[in-house]
């Protein structure tokens, strides 16, 4: 009896409160880590991966496909409001351009074609090779990098469809000609024309008016000519009268002195 009773279990009470009173201790020693929420992002459905892939696939697949035409959309054609959906062709353009269209009217335009619109990346080899053909023709300063980088995915989309060993790698060299205009040619335009019939008439009336342009500033220039003479005549008349009366008053002055008397 006496070992039973020194062997007799704890009260269950006590054993719950001790059990409760290190769970409290441990809960209170634990890193500050533990209170923070983690909020992690719900994974994807399956499906819509399988949807997207299978969008990409059929993209990069169309955009191989040599069948198929592509045309490369700049930034003014959206915002003109060309109708992409009329093309006979996969529009295809870059991130940057749709980026370039801010205003209003633009992302308007920009809404009602992204149906058809379909967003690739050139390829880094690409823009380098359209970068070294622009520093050869002076054309690298005029070009933005946009404008660069849609160049550079027309190239990419011939390489990947036609090859572009048909491409210029260098630019065509500059065509001189050493033969000058010959002043004594006669000049299109100036000296002949192709349907000389057709203004025969046109030329007649032309000498007609000439002609008597001509004749009409002979009449006059004879008119001046007989009116000066005219005047040269009564000048010459007047000065006749003038001289004759000045050489009669002499006359007559000097007559009276030659028929006076002498004093003796």
């Amino acid at each position: 009896r006496h070992r039973a009773a020194s062997h007799t279990p704890r009260p269950r009470a006590h054993t719950m409160a001790s059990s409760s009173l290190s769970t409290q201790s441990t809960s209170t020693q634990s890193s500050p880590w533990s209170k923070i929420v983690r909020d992690d992002p719900e994974p994807p459905a399956v499906g819509a991966n399988v949807e997207a892939a299978a969008a990409e696939a059929s993209k990069s697949a169309q955009l191989r496909d040599p069948d198929v035409r592509k045309a490369v959309i700049d930034a003014n054609a959206i915002i003109k409001g060309f109708k992409l959906e009329h093309f006979d062709a996969m529009c295809v353009t870059i991130d940057e351009v749709i980026d370039e269209i801010r205003d209003k009217k633009g992302r308007e335009a920009l809404a009602r074609a992204l149906g058809t619109l379909t967003t690739c990346a050139p390829s880094e080899a690409s823009v380098q090779a359209v970068k070294a053909f622009a520093m050869k023709t002076g054309d690298a300063a005029a070009l933005s990098s946009v404008d660069v980088k849609l160049i550079a995915l027309a190239y990419d989309l011939e390489q990947r469809n036609h090859g572009v060993e048909h491409l210029r790698t260098e630019p065509a060299a500059l065509r001189t000609h050493a033969k000058r205009a010959n002043r004594f040619e006669k000049q299109p335009g100036w000296d002949f024309v192709p349907n000389a019939s057709d203004w025969a008439e046109l030329d007649d009336m032309n000498a007609a008016n000439e002609e008597a342009e001509r004749l009409a500033r002979a009449s006059m220039a004879s008119l001046h000519v007989s009116d000066d003479s005219k005047d040269a005549s009564a000048v010459g008349e007047d000065e006749s009268a003038a001289t004759k009366e000045a050489r009669e008053n002499r006359e007559a002055e000097r007559l009276p002195r030659e028929g006076a008397p002498k004093e003796i």
